[in-house]
Parts: structure tokens; C-alpha cells; sequence
């Protein structure tokens, strides 16, 4: 029997995920070629704090409808998001300009807040902030919603959570990490060393999860 699921796939780069699974990935354009790109240039697009949706077809070589419409798609979804925690989170130099339609826009924004992101991300802020950065990423990069903090959550969540051993890593950081992340918050010097150690792991976690 053909799986249902394989008959709704249209696009090269969508996966064969249920849509639970596809919340647990945190998008429903989920792909795992989409994602790298963004993996490979996420330093460009915040230093030029702007996403460019032609560049993304061009490098991933769309050339059917189909296919640019579902990498249109999923540039929306990453726009809306980023651009509206940015603005929740009082972040506004996190905000991307783009060239994508506003009507697809305005589709992910009406998703974003019908779907009550912007609630999750506001208590999950106000944690992190009222509890004075117990967080070693958060108290490194300043913020939860900082790139390599979404990282990280990505992958404590798509992978740590999901073995024994990884729960158990996630238990054991969040006992220890408070007075780290007090100690780092309040020195220049261990902060800076922080920013290398966690930027080093990230490209591990690229190279080895991604």
C-alpha cells in the first residue's frame, strides 16, 4: 500500500513528515536542504540583515514551479518568524528585510499569531529574562531568540530529548548552568570565552546533525 503521505509530496525539497512531525521541526515547510542553506549563510543574512528569496532558488537550483513556490513558502515562514520575535523581544536589530510578496507575508503572519507563537515566545522570554539569564547560551548572546540560542534549543529538542543519554546531558546543564551563566553574564572576559566554546560546538552540531 502507497503511503498516503508520499501522494501530497509536490516539491523536490518537501519531506515526507507528518504535520506533528512537522511542528516538532518547527515548520511546515520542513526540509532538510532548505535548512542547510540557511545553516550555510545564516552569518551573511545577519550581518546583511537582509533575505533574498532569488538567491535561495538560484543556489538550491529550482527551476520548476513547484519547487520555487515551496522554497517561497518556507522564506515567508522563516521571515514572519524571525521579524515578529524580533519585534516581541524588543530586538530590533534582529529584524531582516526581504523580497518576498506581502500577501505571502501576511499568510504566515495570520499562522504565526492564530497559532499562538507569539504567546509561547513571550513566556519563554519573560523565563529567561526573570531568571537573570540562567541560561548559559542566553547569558552569552543576550537574548533567547539570539541565532545561536535557536540552534542549540533546535537541537536539544530534535535530538538531545530524544535519547536517554540526551536527556540526561539537558537535566544535568540545567542544575549547573545558573551560576555559570551568572558569572558570564557579568564578565567581558568569560563571555568572549563562551561566544568561541558555543560557537565551536554549533559547528559541530552542523557538521554532525545537519
Amino acid at each position: 500500500m502507497v503511503d498516503e503521505r508520499e501522494t501530497k509530496i509536490k516539491s523536490k525539497f518537501e519531506m515526507n513528515l507528518t504535520d506533528q512531525e512537522k511542528k516538532d521541526g518547527g515548520s511546515m515547510n520542513y526540509s532538510n536542504t532548505f535548512k542547510v542553506w540557511f545553516h550555510e549563510n545564516r552569518e551573511e543574512i545577519n550581518s546583511e540583515k537582509h533575505f533574498n528569496i532569488d538567491q535561495v532558488i538560484k543556489d538550491l537550483n529550482a527551476t520548476e514551479e513547484v519547487d520555487i513556490e515551496f522554497l517561497k513558502e518556507g522564506g515567508a515562514e522563516f521571515v514572519v518568524s524571525r521579524n515578529e520575535s524580533a519585534k516581541l523581544c524588543n530586538r530590533p536589530e534582529l529584524i531582516v528585510t526581504h523580497n518576498i510578496e506581502d500577501w505571502r507575508i501576511d499568510k504566515y503572519k495570520k499562522i504565526y499569531y492564530d497559532e499562538g507563537r507569539d504567546k509561547v515566545l513571550i513566556e519563554d522570554y519573560k523565563k529567561h529574562t526573570q531568571n537573570n539569564n540562567c541560561f548559559i547560551a542566553t547569558a552569552t548572546f543576550d537574548s533567547p531568540i539570539a541565532n545561536e540560542v535557536v540552534i542549540l534549543k533546535e537541537w536539544r529538542d530534535r535530538f538531545l530529548l530524544k535519547t536517554n543519554i540526551g536527556r540526561i546531558f539537558v537535566e544535568i546543564y540545567y542544575l549547573i548552568s545558573p551560576p555559570i551563566a551568572n558569572y558570564i553574564k557579568k564578565s567581558k572576559i568569560l563571555k568572549s570565552i563562551s561566544i568561541i566554546l558555543i560557537k565551536s560546538l554549533i559547528e559541530v552540531i552542523r557538521r554532525r546533525y545537519v
